[in-house]
C-alpha cells in the first residue's frame, strides 16, 4: 500500500538531505527471498528544494515492504498480498518479513524462475547445471556425446584412435578391430605369440617374439615361417651307392640299382655275400 504524498508548501521549512536519506530503504539483492524488516516511512513522493536553483522537483522514494501502514502507521500490512510468490507458491509472513515456499520446480526471488534441470534435459548421462537468475541451463556431456542436450554422437574414429587396427564408430562409443599381432582397446599392446598354445613354431622350432609378430628358428630338415615345411631328404646321404635314390617321403626312399647291383634301400653287387650253393660252376 502506498501512502498519499504530502505536499510541502513554500512557507514550510525545506526538507534537508539527511531527512530524505533516512527515509530511503535499501533494496535487497535480487536472489534473496526474505526481505528485511522496514518501518513506516515518509510518502512515496515529496517535494524537495533544489539547492542550486531554488526550484522544486519530485523525487520517488522506495517504500515497498512496509510492516505498518495507515495514517498513523497503526495497521499491519499483509506482506503476502497481492500474491507475491508466483506460480502457486505458498507465502509465509509474520508482518515484518515474508518467505516464499516455491512450488515444485521453481526457484529464486518470489519463485519466478523455472529450474529446467529438474526435467533432466541432458541426455546420455550428461550433467545439468542451472544458470542462476535465469531459466537457462548448460549440459556437461560425456566424451562420446555433444550438442546442447548431449544428443549428438561424437565420431571418435575421426581422431584415428586405433594405433594398429581399424576403427568402427558406434553410438556413444567406438571399437578397434586390431591387426594380427596386436590387442587391447586401442590395439596398442603387442601379442606375445611365443606364449600361445599350441606353439606357433612347429617341429620343435625356437620362437622369438617381435612387435606385432614373431620369428621361428627351425631345426635341420624343416623350413617355413612356422617350421611347418619338412624338407628332410632321405636321399641326401647317398644311401643307394651304385644306384639312383628315389625319395618316397621325407623319411623313406627306394633305390634303382645299376647293372650288376641289386637292392631296395641300398645297392650291392650281385653275388656278393651269396651262399656258395648259389654259385654255378662252368
Amino acid at each position: 500500500m502506498i501512502v498519499n504524498p504530502i505536499h510541502v508548501s513554500k512557507m514550510q521549512p525545506a526538507l534537508t538531505k539527511s531527512m530524505i536519506t533516512s527515509a530511503i530503504v535499501q533494496m535487497v539483492t535480487q536472489e534473496r527471498t526474505v526481505r528485511p524488516t522496514l518501518t513506516c516511512v515518509i510518502p512515496t513522493h515529496v517535494r524537495i528544494r533544489a539547492h542550486a536553483t531554488g526550484h522544486f522537483r519530485h523525487t520517488p522514494v522506495s517504500v515497498w515492504n512496509q510492516p505498518f501502514i495507515g495514517p498513523n502507521c497503526s495497521e499491519r500490512r499483509d506482506l503476502c498480498e497481492p500474491r507475491i510468490c508466483q506460480f502457486n507458491s505458498s507465502c509465509m509472513s509474520d508482518g515484518f518479513t515474508y518467505m516464499c515456499d516455491c512450488y515444485d520446480n521453481y526457484y529464486g526471488l518470489n519463485c519466478k524462475f523455472l529450474d529446467l534441470c529438474t526435467f533432466d534435459p541432458c541426455q546420455n548421462e550428461g550433467n545439468c547445471t542451472r544458470l542462476n537468475g535465469t531459466e537457462g541451463y548448460t549440459c556437461d556431456c560425456p566424451p562420446a556425446w555433444t550438442d546442447s542436450d548431449c544428443l549428438t554422437d561424437v565420431n571418435e574414429c575421426l581422431a584415428d584412435p586405433c594405433l594398429n587396427g581399424n576403427c568402427s564408430n558406434k553410438l556413444g562409443t567406438f571399437e578397434c578391430i586390431c591387426n594380427k599381432g596386436w590387442t587391447d582397446t586401442l590395439c596398442d599392446v603387442d601379442v606375445n605369440e611365443c606364449n600361445l598354445s599350441p606353439p606357433r613354431c612347429e617341429n620343435n622350432g625356437t620362437c622369438t617374439n617381435t612387435q606385432g609378430s614373431f620369428n621361428c628358428t627351425c631345426p635341420p630338415g624343416f623350413s617355413g615361417p612356422t617350421c611347418s615345411e619338412d624338407i628332410r631328404d632321405p636321399c641326401s646321404s647317398g644311401p643307394c651307392g651304385n644306384g639312383t635314390c628315389i625319395r618316397l617321403t621325407t623319411t623313406t626312399h627306394t633305390c634303382q640299382c645299376a647293372l650288376g647291383f641289386t637292392g631296395t634301400t641300398t645297392c650291392t653287387a650281385i653275388g656278393e655275400h651269396m651262399p656258395i650253393s648259389q654259385y654255378i660252376f662252368m
